[in-house]
């Protein structure tokens, strides 16, 4: 039988094993949580955001508050950038002006903001959640047509917004209510930014921004000659042309689901054929602008949903009535493009 002292000296080591193996545990725990990113708001300060205009900005128990100062345009940016994310967040009118929560923006030279703004809107009109590109082409996804959207927004009280972005593909909910929901090639990552808009009637309170990184999309050059693999159905294709070139852009699916007994159109220049799908470049409506030199051509498969776009401009939004998750290739024929670029995903970059 083993003597007490030895069992004590066994326990002992087996003790400080334990207690060590504890500690490293806790240090890669702390590590980890070090290498989390920040959230945008720390309740507490301002810092990691810039003002632009002339609106006020304080904060005040643990919400950024933003009110008219002298009556223009005001934005508070985020420093830093961000790409496929989740966000949310509370926010609540003391006023009936205009706001916004604004994604994935930008700043001219000027020191213009413009960029994707999910809508806050106390008006009548209620198209709070709906999604605009501030400075740039305006509305891309209003609530005209959906009123329980309309209805989801509570005003004068605390409001949750989701915002969810995956690549070309931007949504956002409020109250949990679906409104927002659009795919767009233009930007895939920038700043956050809060508005205060022009006039003399807005203010307004942010809290609890909550953000989840989810990694990046990016568009990456291509040989104009060579065919682009699409996996589990997402991808989408940048063509920049001549404005007189000619040709035809096609996505040949491996095994098509399902395939139509005749071909179906699907507008402007888009068709749903037996082998996939083909965008004829020539159609009327994909000229472009006529005093232009080049036009881009931006097609996105995503899910079962096809968009189509010209300059920018969305002149397709077609949605199958099955899932379309097959593997595919985007194939082109006519005129060498001048430049050809593919959407790929990248990993969450570290900060």
């Amino acid at each position: 039988m083993r003597s007490l002292f030895h069992r004590l000296k066994s326990n002992a080591r087996r003790l400080s094993a334990g207690v060590a193996l504890c500690a490293c545990f806790e240090q890669a725990a702390a590590q980890q949580a070090d290498s989390r990113p920040a959230p945008p708001f720390d309740g507490l300060t301002l810092s990691g955001w810039r003002a632009l205009g002339d609106a006020v900005w304080t904060v005040e128990d643990g919400a950024i508050r933003g009110r008219v100062g002298g009556g223009a345009q005001s934005f508070l940016v985020s420093e830093r950038t961000w790409a496929d994310f989740e966000l949310e967040l509370e926010l609540c009118n003391d006023a009936p002006g205009n706001s916004g929560v604004q994604i994935r923006s930008h700043v001219n030279e000027q020191g213009r903001l413009y960029g994707y703004q999910i809508e806050i809107d106390p008006s009548a009109r209620a198209w709070s959640g709906g999604l605009y590109d501030e400075g740039r082409r305006g509305w891309l996804d209003d609530l005209a047509d959906d009123e329980k959207a309309r209805a989801a927004f509570r005003g004068g009280e605390w409001n949750r917004y989701r915002i969810v972005c995956d690549g070309p593909w931007i949504r956002a909910w409020v109250n949990g209510v679906a409104t927002a929901d659009r795919l767009d090639p233009l930007d895939l990552d920038g700043h956050f930014a809060l508005q205060v808009h022009s006039g003399r009637d807005t203010n307004m309170r942010w809290r609890g921004l909550a953000l989840v990184e989810r990694g990046a999309h990016r568009w990456v050059d291509v040989a104009p000659e060579g065919n682009v693999e699409l996996v589990a159905g997402r991808g989408a294709l940048r063509i920049e042309l001549a404005a007189d070139a000619r040709g035809a852009l096609a996505l040949v699916e491996v095994t098509p689901n399902p395939a139509p007994r005749a071909p179906v159109h699907c507008g402007a220049g888009l068709v749903r054929t037996s082998d996939g799908w083909r965008v004829d470049a020539d159609a009327a409506e994909l000229r472009g602008a006529a005093d232009a030199p080049r036009r881009e051509l931006c097609w996105i498969a995503w899910d079962g949903r096809h968009a189509l776009f010209v300059d920018g401009r969305q002149v397709v939004d077609w949605r199958a009535e099955q899932g379309w998750s097959v593997p595919a290739r985007f194939t082109w024929s006519g005129a060498t493009p001048a430049r050809l670029r593919r959407l790929e995903r990248e990993p969450p970059r570290d900060r």
